[in-house]
């Protein structure tokens, strides 16, 4: 019996370790942002690599509205439209967006989406990638 229990506590941690295994790779506490003039600036305040996903609500300032993407494999319903990475300590800016919806993930992307989305908005973020340059 003693066995049992020691296989089962053993298969326990090992399915809880990777269920949370990426649980803490949103990056939201990384990017403050701020108005500065017409430009909507978002800074990386940690010291790692995130990117950021975003979408608009508003003037199609930058093509499609919120829950518009489609993705490479048409994923209809796919909530952000828009992708940019930021390194530790640099900022970046988008030009008079209107009701600019965003959230934030640890490390870096490129032609991937690195994160699941969902038409509410959520997200989940996926391993990290090129957190440290």
């Amino acid at each position: 019996m003693f066995d049992t229990v020691k296989k089962i506590l053993v298969v326990s941690s090992f399915l809880l370790a990777i269920n949370v295994s990426y649980a803490d790779t949103s990056a939201m506490d990384c990017v403050k942002t701020k108005w500065e003039g017409n430009n909507y600036t978002f800074m990386n305040v940690c010291d790692y690599n995130v990117f950021v996903m975003y979408c608009t609500e508003g003037k199609k300032t930058t093509g499609k509205y919120c829950g518009d993407y489609t993705g490479s494999k048409g994923l209809k319903g796919s909530f952000y439209t828009h992708t940019f990475n930021l390194k530790a300590g640099k900022k970046q800016s988008k030009y008079k967006p209107k009701g600019i919806r965003y959230g934030a993930c640890k490390g870096m992307t490129g032609f991937g989406r690195y994160f699941t989305d969902h038409k509410d908005g959520s997200y989940v973020c996926e391993e990290p990638r090129r957190l440290y340059d």
